[in-house]
């Protein structure tokens, strides 16, 4: 909590007494301050490497390559379907057919299909 402007005039007080007393807690012996002094000018006069961030940057680009050349070949691939009225004829008489009521000349062959059906599988 380092920014007190949101909070009220006790609440300011009270964060200030509290953050003086850890402060005052704090204690870092001398050994373990000089080890972090020497880390942090370590890290601060090491200089940045920017390997990863070009690495990365290249394998975005190849990705992004590989996604738009499969963006153009896989629709080529892909069966091309018309939207004419010949599929759609087709389809609407295939529901007819499904869909109609059969002949009655259909119910008075019944027998003789069923009699053929018997027959041709006596015969196998």
């Amino acid at each position: 909590m380092s920014n007190l402007n949101d909070l009220d005039v006790s609440q300011q007080q009270l964060a200030r007494a509290l953050r003086s007393q850890l402060r005052a807690t704090e204690t870092v012996d001398a050994a373990t301050s000089a080890r972090l002094a020497l880390l942090r000018q370590q890290a601060l006069s090491t200089p940045r490497r920017f390997g990863k961030t070009w690495l990365s940057s290249i394998d975005g680009l190849a990705i992004a390559a590989v996604l738009v050349v499969l963006g153009i070949v896989l629709p080529q691939q892909l069966p091309q379907f018309s939207s004419g009225q010949a599929g759609d004829s087709s389809h609407q008489e295939t529901v007819e057919v499904l869909t109609e009521e059969p002949e009655p000349e259909f119910y008075q062959d019944l027998d003789m299909l069923q009699w053929l059906a018997h027959e041709s599988d006596a015969r196998v």
